[in-house]
Parts: C-alpha cells; structure tokens; sequence
C-alpha cells in the first residue's frame, strides 16, 4: 500500500471515528429517559408578525387567475395568513439602457426617463403587475397590514456606474455622492404615493445587505455595497428628509440596514456607524437583520444579540430575509422543511426577532416534470399550465405563521435535561412557545433526527390541545385534538405543532 493510500485511509477512519462519536452522542441523548416540556413563566418579545418579500416573483404573475391562487396562499387564513409584505422598489434596471442584467431580477420603476421631456419623471402605472400583487395582497379577506418598501439599489440614474447592479468594482459604493438626497427624496415620493393610495406603509429599507461585493463582472441583479460610514450617511438624510413629509404623522419609520449577516465581523462596524448618528439612533424602532448562513448555529445569533444589546440598547430585531441557500433540499423533501422551522426557532429564540420573513415566496419551474425541483421557494409551480405546488418549507412556516397571530408573545421553554443534554437538546429539538392574544398557549417542536423521541407533559398533562404535524408523508395534519396524554410522541423528522387552551 502506497503512503498516499494510506495517508488517505488514516483520514477516511478519523472521519468515522468523529462521525461515530457524534452519533453516539446524538443517540444517548434521545435514549436516556424522556425529560419534561418545561415552560419557565418567563415572557420575551412580543410578536409583530410573519411576511415574506416580493423580489421577484410578484412582477411575473402575469395570469390573473393563477397570481389569486398564490396570493390566496400566502396571504389569507386559509393559507399561511402573513401580515407582513416586503415590496421590491425597483431600481429600474429593466428600463436601463446600459442595463446589466437579462433575467427576471430585472425590475421596473415607477421613476423612469421620458423621451418626449427629456427628464426623469413617475408614472406610477409602472411595475403594473407587482403593484397588482400588492394591492390584492391588501384587499379585504386578506391578512397584510404591514407594507415594507425595501430596494436592493438607488435607481440606476443615481449610480456611479449606471447600472443598479453595483460599481464596476466590486466592494465599491455605487451611489453618486450629489444623490444622496436625491435618492432619500425618491423613496418618499413613492412611500407618499402609496399612503395616498390606502397602502399602509410602516417602513422604508433604504440598503440591503451593505456588506456584499456588488458588482464588477457578471453581476446579476440589483445591488449595491455601502460601507458603514457611507449606512450611516445615507440614513442620516433619509431620516431628515422623512422629517420634512407626511411621512412621521402617517407612523412611517427607517428599517436599516438588512444587514447580510449578524457575524461580528460584518455587523459590528455597521452598528457603530449608526450609534454615531444618535438622531437617527432615536429614530428607529428596529434593525433588520438576515439569516444566511447559520443554518443549526446558535452561537452567532446570540453574539449578534448582544451586538445590538450593546450598540442600540433598546431596538427589536426584524428578521427580513432568509431562504436555504445554498438549497440542497429538493421541494419536497422533509429535510427542507426541518431546517426552515429549526432556522425560525433559532432565529425567535436566541435573535429575540419580533418577526420573521421568508425571502422566495413563488418560484415558477415552467415544466411540471421538475415537480422535485430543489426551488428554495415556498410555493412553485408552472403558470402556463395552472399547476401550483406547495413545497415542504411552505408548511414549515405554516406550523408558526397560521397560529403565532401580532401580539403573541415567546414564553421561555426547554426541558428537564441539565446541562450539558440540554445544550445538545437545543441543536436537535429545538421548541419555540408562545403565549397568544387569545390566551392559548402555542408549542412547535422540530425533531432534527432521525430518530423518535418522546417528551413528558408535565404541566401540560390533561390540558385540551390540538395537535398537528408535518412529516414526509404529512403536511401540517391535525392528528390529535382532546385531553394530553402525560407523554408527547415527536417521530423522526417532523415537526409538531401543540395548541393547547
């Protein structure tokens, strides 16, 4: 046997040993005898709601029929009853003559040049058919009652580059340094149209992900890096420009600054910059926050907490965006749908969120035969044909946002395991609780693994709930419903949903 071989055997048998051990570590911990649900009396954030974001899917439900059957789903209480709705301010790449970019991320804007004058006037009978979704999203039986503006980039025209699509360089600031205000007086105009419209608008979101390259070659939607100082700057003149509209006495605030990541390294200069802007620190309620990149990783959040306990004592966190990615989860596949409820425990339990919004609503696969397609949407399917399909994740969400309502509040919960188990317990059956407006009490337990486990029910025993579940062969079923027996059954791979009086 060549030493190369060998050196590679001696790497395969270590690998094996960590595995073994992990599992073993994993399989005494769901062995050893049941401990109790416990709930610690101890209340956290109170709950403002659960959304999802309108890039880019809304401008291409192009079929009336077919865009009320996805609104219908995302957007009623038959469906998953979201009340918040993030909408895409495009920056106008599409209508670009030097624009970049070829697919659907390109998007239209309500600011666009006019040949016949030549100058940049609105015409807010643009992105006709995002707007529609928007507008039928708000239409009575619906669920909406939070409107967020959010946009990937400052217009084109106000560009370095002139391309929404960042600098010719990447990691550079793509907004002209004369455009700032132009750029702030921008997003009031249309916040302002769309009050007049009965839109209820709550918040501007000037920046998305500020730490990212954005831009050089090859890039491929609308974006735009900004350093902290330059996070700080802009939301210094939105803020004062905000000041100088309707916009305040109409309960319209700044979201900043969805930021990319709540890892130290790209989130704590951000927040200093904004701590060095004390007005606009004054200003806001929240900082908006994505999840990337920490799927099963508890640590960073809680670090990211602190930052922001540390920096703008005080402020929620909104958790604006997250989708897996990359999507290693074929649509429906239960393990797609584990690791959206595990990321929305995670991200209420140690991130203290006040809500949650998925990135892709809608995917459309064009070809019914990829109907195991690996869309990182909720819901997909081929509007040409009328088929409309509900991936895993869909329901993973639905296990939260069809019973947490505005109002609710996190109860403290865990088991009866002591440290160290207790730590293992939260990696791999994560419970989030709440308290409704109602009075219920509302339970969502992932099992991670593969293997079953059973909880106690202490003080749970005997109350009336209703119980549902999401496994691979279920979809958010009602499987119970009556008196709780002293023992909970989580089978491998599901997620449960307690709704106990």
């Amino acid at each position: 046997m060549s030493k190369v071989i060998k050196k590679i055997v001696a790497a395969v048998l270590i690998i094996v040993v960590i595995l073994g051990i992990a599992a073993g570590a994993v399989y005494l911990i769901f062995t050893l005898s049941a401990p109790t649900l416990t709930l610690s009396g101890e209340s956290a954030q109170t709950i403002e709601g659960f959304g999802v974001t309108g890039a880019w899917w809304a401008q291409g439900l192009t079929d009336p029929a077919y865009r009320t059957r996805v609104i219908n789903a995302l957007f009623t209480e038959e469906g998953l009853g979201l009340n918040i709705y993030r909408y895409n301010v495009g920056a106008g790449e599409a209508d670009n003559p030097e624009g970049r970019v070829d697919s659907n991320r390109a998007t239209q804007s309500f600011y666009y040049f006019n040949p016949e004058t030549g100058e940049y006037e609105y015409d807010f009978s643009r992105d006709h058919t995002a707007y529609q979704v928007l507008l039928e999203a708000l239409r009575p039986g619906h669920t909406v009652d939070s409107v967020i503006m959010f946009a990937n980039s400052p217009h084109y025209s106000m560009t370095v580059s002139g391309s929404a699509t960042g600098q010719n360089e990447t990691h550079k600031l793509n907004l002209r340094e004369d455009a700032f205000y132009d750029y702030a007086d921008y997003l009031v105009t249309i916040a302002e149209h769309f009050l007049s419209e009965g839109i209820p608008v709550t918040y501007i979101s000037p920046i998305n992900e500020p730490q990212w390259s954005w831009g050089g070659e090859g890039a491929s939607q609308e974006g735009c890096h900004y350093e902290p100082e330059d996070v700080a700057t802009l939301a210094e003149v939105l803020y004062y420009r905000m000041l100088d509209s309707s916009l305040p006495e109409n309960g319209v605030g700044m979201s900043l600054f969805e930021s990319g990541s709540v890892k130290v390294a790209d989130f704590e200069p951000y927040l200093k910059a904004l701590q060095a802007k004390p007005d606009v620190m004054a200003a806001i309620d929240h900082l908006s926050v994505h999840s990337y990149h920490l799927d099963y990783k508890i640590s960073p959040r809680v670090r990211g907490l602190e930052l922001v306990e540390q920096y703008a004592p005080g402020k929620k966190i909104h958790l604006t965006e997250w989708c897996e990615l990359p999507c290693t989860h074929p649509t429906t596949d239960i393990g797609g749908a584990i690791l959206t409820a595990k990321t929305i425990s995670d991200d209420f339990n140690y991130l203290n969120a006040v809500s949650w919004q998925s990135w892709k609503a809608y995917e459309d696969i064009y070809d019914p035969s990829m109907v195991d397609t690996y869309s990182d949407a909720l819901l997909y399917g081929d509007m040409e044909t009328g088929e409309l399909y509900y991936a895993k994740r869909y329901f993973a969400l639905k296990h939260y946002s069809y019973f947490v309502k505005p109002g609710s509040v996190r109860l403290e919960a865990g088991t009866s395991f002591a440290a160290p188990l207790e730590k293992l317990r939260e990696n791999y059956l994560p419970i989030t609780a709440f308290e409704t407006p109602e009075g219920k009490t509302v339970v969502v337990i992932t099992n991670t693994t593969g293997v079953e486990r059973v909880l106690k029910s202490g003080e749970f025993a005997g109350r009336n709930a209703l119980v549902y579940r999401t496994d691979q062969k279920r979809n958010m079923e009602l499987i119970e419903s009556g008196s709780t027996s002293d023992k909970l059954s989580l089978p491998a791979e599901s997620i449960t949903t307690f709704v106990f009086d």
